[in-house]
């Protein structure tokens, strides 16, 4: 008799026991998300990783943990985390997009490829990862995977201007300079007030050998961000070439002033020209 009631303690504990600890687990989840909205990130992280403690399977604490690596620039934590979301819900496209950005931002480029290609396998329509996997593929040097991808992001959402901008690059490295043109244009359109929009477009209608455009856009860029270097070098540049000696002067000091004392080489090339003009 004696044996028989232990045995069904012991039973009762097997099914009270995961039980108990998922509660625990969902308690220190919620203390989590808490301490995180007051921006206690130390504390927030330690009540993420006791509820995995409790429960490893809890895909929300895991998910949050890897959040929080990411913010804090602790990619490869962010990736291990991740990664154990994707493991545990392996069908749920947002958790192969996070993962991919963590690889991304990890520097392990080929797999963060992958996983936002399965994300995208997952949720074919999702605008804002095709335009990550174009971003991904055009620094691997994928210039027509870049380009189908960054396609997709505007044909999927035409109104954000970010993916334009991007798709705008790469058609400016593939040499589609009249593409590159049109796709920062409708950037510009949608939000006007980003310099390195207009930016690209005066790259790609320097490209063309419009000196006149180009000079339009750049000197739109730097009116927006008079910090933005490159533009006030190709500005110089294009009023050089239109023979505006004095406004060339006047860009290539701008550029000089914010290279001088960290790029010897580009402060070299600026103080050289200045230097033709002056003669």
């Amino acid at each position: 008799m004696r044996s028989s009631l232990s045995l069904v303690v012991v039973a009762l504990m097997l099914l009270v026991a995961p039980q108990s600890l998922a509660a625990d687990a969902g308690a220190y989840y919620k203390k989590g998300i808490a301490l995180r909205a007051e921006k206690r990130d130390g504390e927030a992280v330690a009540a993420f990783e006791a509820a995995i403690a409790s429960d490893p399977r809890h895909i929300g604490a895991w998910v949050a943990l890897g959040g929080m690596h990411k913010a804090a620039k602790e990619f490869t934590k962010a990736v291990a985390a991740y990664q154990k979301a994707v493991d545990l819900e392996p069908k749920k496209a947002d958790h192969w997009e996070r993962l991919g950005m963590a690889q991304h931002m990890a520097g392990q480029a080929g797999p963060a490829i992958v996983s936002m290609q399965r994300a995208l396998t997952l949720e074919p329509k999702n605008a804002l990862g095709w335009s990550s996997l174009g971003v991904m593929k055009r620094k691997q040097g994928d210039l027509k995977g870049a380009i189908t991808a960054l396609e997709a992001a505007t044909k999927h959402d035409a109104g954000v201007a970010e993916y334009w901008g991007n798709l705008g690059i790469a058609y400016r490295g593939a040499k589609r300079y009249a593409d590159a043109e049109k796709a920062q244009r409708k950037a510009i359109a949608l939000d006007p007030k980003v310099a390195d929009y207009h930016f690209n477009l005066g790259v790609a209608l320097r490209w063309q050998k419009r000196t006149d455009d180009a000079i339009v856009a750049y000197a739109k860029a730097v009116e927006l961000d008079k910090g933005l270097a490159a533009a006030w070098f190709d500005l110089g540049a294009m009023y050089q070439a239109a023979k505006r000696y004095d406004d060339a002067i006047a860009a290539y000091t701008a550029y000089l002033k914010l290279v001088e004392g960290k790029n010897a080489a580009d402060e070299a090339e600026a103080k050289k020209r200045l230097e033709a003009l002056a003669e």
